[in-house]
């Protein structure tokens, strides 16, 4: 009687193969089951690219004045452009008329009058400050 080897039994170095697969790979699932939500960051963007807008009418006007809370701008073509707070957003409006919102989420704004330029504060509804420095380059 002939015996007969049997190659489809699961081995010791298939089973040591396998749990140390598994040693290895454990301490990495529980970074991917604890992994951090990305920040939410549509906030500070968002402020960002009202100061830009602030600066590119600065930049384009031909005079100012400004108050605590609000900027007026005197625009090449004789009209005067106000940017402001109106509710929880910042708008501008363009001789009293229109209503452009700038940003939203907004518990105050300040305009300050520097010597070489305006500086402008933000605090958002969460608390948060944003400062920004608009400087006169002549």
């Amino acid at each position: 009687m002939a015996l007969r080897k049997n190659e489809d039994g699961f081995t010791f170095i298939n089973l040591f193969f396998a749990l140390s697969l598994l040693a290895i790979s454990l301490p990495f699932v529980s970074y991917l089951i604890l992994y951090p939500q990305p920040k939410d960051n549509l906030e500070e963007i968002s402020i960002q690219q009202f100061f830009r807008f602030v600066r590119n009418d600065l930049i384009q006007s031909v005079g100012f004045e400004l108050t605590t809370d609000s900027m007026q701008l005197e625009l090449p073509d004789h009209s005067t452009a106000t940017i402001e707070i109106y509710q929880n957003s910042i708008r501008r409006r363009v001789d009293g008329r229109g209503h452009e919102i700038y940003l939203r989420n907004i518990k105050h704004v300040e305009f300050l009058e520097l010597n070489h330029g305006i500086r402008i504060t933000v605090t958002s509804l969460k608390g948060d400050k944003y400062e920004k420095t608009l400087i006169f380059y002549e």
